[in-house]
C-alpha cells in the first residue's frame, strides 16, 4: 500500500490509478479486495499527510518571508462543524497543533500569510489561552494534532520497538534510502536557484571534481551544501560579486535581491560547518569607492559585514591590489578544500561579521589596513 501511494505521488499520478494498483495487489495476495470506500480513505488521508509534512518543512524555511499561517476550511455542506470553527484562525509559523488535515479526509488547507498580511487581522483571529486550548478540546481526532512529521515518527517508534530483528532491519534500510532521498532532493534544490545558462556547466564540474565532493563529505557537508560553497567560488556565474554588490548598495546585474537573501541564508548555514580560522587573513581590493576607504582608514571604526568576504590564508594572492586589509580573525570558515580554486587558500568571514580598525598605513603605492575581529 505505502509503495502504491508512494509511485502515485511521485508519478503526478490521481485516486483512479491508485485503486488499479492496490486492486491488483490484492488480487495478487489472494486477499478480498478493500472496498472503493477504504480505498478512497487511505488515499486521501495519506496523500494529505505527506503533502502537509512537505508544506510544514517549506514552511519553516521560509519563516522569516512567511512568519504566520491561516487555517482555510471549504464551509460547504461537508464540512466538520469543528473544522469550520477553526476557519480563519491564524497562527504562528512553527505553531502546528491545528496545522491541517485534522481528521480522515479532511479537505482543509493552511494559507500562508507575512506579517503585514497577519496584522489586519482582528486580535481574536489569533487564538491563545482559553479559546486555543477550547479550539484543541473540541477536535476529534487528536491523534491528528501537530507536526504531521513527528506523527509519522512516533508511530514508525513503536513498530521498530514491537517489531523482530528481521523486521527492524527493514526498517533501517528504509531509513537509509529514505535519507538518501532527502539528500538528493536538497541537492535538486540547490541547483534550481541557478539559471539554465549556467547551471549544466557549474554542475558538470562539480560532478568531475572529485577533490571537493571528497573533501565535503569529510567535513561533514551534504552534497546540496558543497555544492552551493563550491558554485559560489565559480566567478564566472556573478553570484559573489552581486552578493558583494548587495552588500556596498551597488546595482546588481544577474540576481534579483530576493534569491540572493535566499542563498546567502542556505550558505551561511552550509559553511558555518566548516572548520574556523583563528588567525591572519588579507582580503585584497581595487577601485574601492572613496567613502569605502575613508571608512578602512579611520582608527577605531568599527565595521560591520552584512554579506559574505572571501579573505586568503596567504599573503602571496593577489598581494599587489591597491587596498590589503590584514585581519585578525576569529570566525572565518575555511573553505579553501571545497572550493574551485583551492590555490586561492579562501576563508570567508560570515555576514554579520564585526571588525575594528586598529590601524591604516601607506606602503609604497599601496593601503595597508590592520582590523581585527570582535
Amino acid at each position: 500500500m505505502k509503495a502504491a501511494l508512494s509511485g502515485n505521488i511521485k508519478r503526478g499520478q490521481g485516486y483512479r490509478e491508485f485503486e488499479k494498483t492496490v486492486d491488483a495487489e490484492f488480487d495478487r495476495a489472494g486477499l478480498t479486495r478493500l472496498s472503493t470506500h477504504q480505498i478512497q480513505n487511505i488515499y486521501e488521508t495519506n496523500v494529505s499527510l505527506a503533502y502537509a509534512g512537505g508544506q510544514m518543512q517549506k514552511m519553516v524555511e521560509t519563516a522569516e518571508d512567511f512568519p504566520f499561517w491561516k487555517y482555510s476550511a471549504v464551509l460547504d455542506g461537508k464540512t466538520r462543524p469543528k473544522h469550520a470553527a477553526l476557519h480563519g484562525k491564524i497562527f504562528r509559523t512553527g505553531d502546528f497543533t491545528f496545522f491541517p488535515p485534522l481528521d480522515f479526509r479532511c479537505r482543509c488547507t493552511a494559507i500562508l500569510l507575512t506579517a503585514r498580511q497577519a496584522g489586519r487581522y482582528p486580535k481574536d483571529d489569533m487564538p491563545t489561552g482559553r479559546d486555543r486550548q477550547k479550539l484543541y478540546d473540541n477536535l476529534e481526532s487528536k491523534a491528528f494534532a501537530g507536526s504531521k512529521q513527528q506523527k509519522f515518527m512516533e508511530w514508525i517508534a513503536e513498530q521498530y520497538k514491537e517489531a523482530d530483528q528481521a523486521t527492524r532491519k527493514l526498517i533501517d534500510q528504509a531509513f537509509d534510502v529514505m535519507k538518501e532521498e532527502i539528500r538528493n532532493l536538497e541537492y535538486e534544490s540547490a541547483k534550481e536557484f541557478f539559471r539554465d545558462a549556467d547551471i549544466k556547466r557549474i554542475e558538470k564540474e562539480f560532478l568531475s571534481n572529485t577533490r571537493v565532493q571528497k573533501a565535503g563529505a569529510e567535513a561533514g557537508l551534504t552534497k546540496a551544501d558543497t555544492f552551493r560553497t563550491y558554485a559560489y567560488t565559480d566567478f564566472e556565474n556573478g553570484l559573489s560579486a552581486d552578493m558583494a554588490r548587495l552588500h556596498y548598495g551597488g546595482e546588481l546585474q544577474a540576481w534579483d535581491k530576493n534569491r540572493l537573501a535566499t542563498f546567502k541564508k542556505d550558505l551561511t548555514k552550509a559553511v558555518s560547518k566548516l572548520p574556523k580560522v583563528e588567525g591572519v587573513v588579507y582580503r585584497n581590493l581595487d577601485k574601492l569607492p572613496a567613502d569605502v576607504v575613508k571608512q578602512f582608514t579611520t582608527p577605531d571604526a568599527v565595521i560591520e559585514w552584512d554579506g559574505f568576504s572571501s579573505t586568503t590564508k596567504s599573503p602571496d594572492v593577489h598581494a599587489n591590489r591597491e587596498v590589503r586589509l590584514v585581519i585578525h580573525a576569529k570566525t572565518a570558515r575555511d573553505i579553501e578544500s571545497v572550493s574551485k580554486d583551492a590555490d586561492e587558500k579562501e576563508a570567508l568571514l560570515l555576514p554579520g561579521t564585526r571588525l575594528k580598525v586598529v590601524k591604516s598605513e601607506t606602503v609604497g603605492q599601496q593601503v595597508v589596513v590592520t582590523m581585527e575581529e570582535i
